[in-house]
Parts: C-alpha cells; structure tokens; sequence
C-alpha cells in the first residue's frame, strides 16, 4: 500500500472553489478498480465521487457516468472512494485542507477522462453545486455526509474507521484494510 499526503489551499479560480485534478483508479480485475481511503487531518473537503459508467468489463468509450454524490468531511472524517469511483477533492473552506489516503501501491491513476471533460460532472463554486457542460448528460449529485456515504460502501468498515485516525487503525489492525487490494470486499451495491 502507499501513504500519501495532500493540501490544497483556501482559493478560487473565478467562482470554483480549489480542487485536485480527479481521476479514476486502475482496474483491479474485470469487475472492479481499485479503491482508497482518505482521511481530512485539518479543514474541511468535498469529494465529488462519480460511478465510471462501464460497458461490459471495459469502462465505456465515452466515459459517461452513473451516480454522483458530493461527500462532506471534516477534520477526523474518512471517505471510502468505492471501487469503479472516480474522484476529485474540493476545498471550499477557508482554510488549507490537509488529507492522508490510504491507496494500492503499483496501479496508474488514469487522468484523461477528467481531462477530456474539464473536470468531473459536477462543478463545486460560489454558486453551489452546478453540472459541468462538457458531459453528454447532466447528473444530479447526491449530498452526504461522509459517515452515511461510509455505511452504504460497507458499515462494517465504517463502523472501524470511526475508531481511530486512520494511519493508527492501519499499524494496529492491518487486516481491516484488504479491501485496498482486494475491492469486492467495499464494492457499492446501493
């Protein structure tokens, strides 16, 4: 597994509030990517998570998506990207955001879909929540905190991450983070 470290300071360009490229994760097999776990250390996130539409066991050429939900978190909470998620972190507060993840080693995040689209399919900004032109459809996002979105990935891991900082659970029960490398054990079935 790799650790890593992520901060994104408190601004806008034009009326979006600061956010990371986005991207989707490697596929793990023919059902599934790789998932990730974050954790916000300081400030407050918005992670916009949106299903990769697939066709068959290849993800669709025009990359489309299906369900989009805009997760709240908050210093201490986690988010479970599920597998086939993209994802993009927001900061919308006004301070820095500070966030550890938790993601498999070895596979490339693919970056192009997002970079084709300018973006996820939905645009955090001054405004609120606003659907992004460059997609063939427009998707309504879902708005959860980051505990109920948690519960509907997989409770019971859930409920494990609400014990400890992430980094902590992960030195003292190794075992409850298998489904960084194995991801039908959090596949999203709602």
């Amino acid at each position: 597994l790799r650790y890593d470290f992520t901060i994104l300071p408190p601004m806008k360009i034009g009326s979006e509030y600061d956010k990371t490229f986005g991207h989707y994760h490697a596929q793990h097999d023919s059902q599934y990517s790789y998932p990730e776990l974050y954790e916000v250390l300081h400030g407050e996130a918005h992670y916009v998570l949106q299903e990769r539409r697939m066709e068959g066991k290849e993800p669709a050429v025009d990359d489309g998506v299906g369900r989009v939900f805009v997760v709240h978190a908050k210093a201490g909470d986690k988010v479970i990207v599920p597998p086939n998620f993209g994802h993009v972190t927001v900061n919308k507060g006004s301070e820095p955001l500070v966030m550890d993840n938790l993601v498999e080693a070895f596979f490339k995040s693919d970056y192009a879909p997002y970079k084709a689209r300018k973006g996820a399919a939905v645009y955090i900004t001054e405004k609120g929540v606003q659907p992004n032109p460059n997609y063939p459809q427009a998707v309504k996002a879902v708005s959860l905190p980051a505990a109920t979105f948690n519960k509907f990935v997989n409770a019971k891991l859930a409920g494990a991450l609400e014990r400890k900082k992430s980094y902590a659970l992960f030195i003292e029960e190794p075992e409850l983070f298998e489904f960084l490398t194995e991801p039908e054990l959090c596949a999203f079935k709602t």
